[in-house]
């Protein structure tokens, strides 16, 4: 809860190649720094954001890194409810980065990835992609099987969606959230509870 930049916390909690860092902050940064920070690690890198809410000074700093050769590649994952919750705001994120970057599901993970040949880098956190000035908690790891799995979630989305399918179209979002949950299929709709004794 240190009044600190994105940077200076990681520094300061030794954060590198194989490590992680977990934390709280009060507002002193957002997502948007704490990614900025992170691709300071990294260089340039492929970015995946799945994300509640998304605001446009947000949006921007995305689309710069890509121009500046910060980021190799940005790909989205947006709740379906943003479309009509903050329509200019979604119509900047198709215009500025294309349907075929953006996937639309029943979406309120935050998390982002950013891998490259050297780095496999997993954010999660409570922050969507906008101003936290409140508290909020974050994980940053390098771990590179956390990586692959946020990744395969990833996938099973993209492959499970059209180009802007997703938005307005109900039944696009269903699909995709039945090839995450069920596998492609309702017919294992039962849940259960697994309990594992520590």
């Amino acid at each position: 809860m240190k009044n600190e930049t994105a940077q200076e916390a990681l520094a300061g909690a030794g954060f590198g190649r194989g490590r992680e860092v977990f934390g709280f902050n009060q507002g002193t940064f957002s997502l948007i720094d704490l990614i900025d920070a992170v691709i300071d690690y990294t260089g340039q890198a492929d970015c995946v954001i799945a994300t509640w809410t998304a605001a446009k000074a947000e949006m921007k700093h995305v689309h710069s890194w890509l121009e500046k050769d910060r980021l190799s590649s940005a790909r989205w994952m947006v709740d379906r409810s943003f479309l009509n919750r903050q329509p200019e705001l979604c119509a900047h994120l198709r215009r500025v980065f294309g349907d075929e970057n953006i996937r639309v599901s029943r979406c309120h993970a935050k998390f982002v990835l950013l891998g490259n040949e050297d780095w496999s880098v997993t954010l999660l956190t409570s922050m969507n992609l906008n101003r936290n000035a409140r508290i909020e908690n974050y994980l940053v790891s390098d771990c590179p099987v956390l990586f692959r799995e946020y990744h395969a979630l990833i996938d099973r989305v993209y492959e499970g969606q059209e180009d802007a399918a997703g938005f307005g179209d109900y039944s696009a979002v269903s699909k995709v959230m039945d090839a995450v949950s069920y596998g492609g299929t309702r017919k294992q709709k039962k849940k259960t509870l697994v309990a594992r004794p520590w």
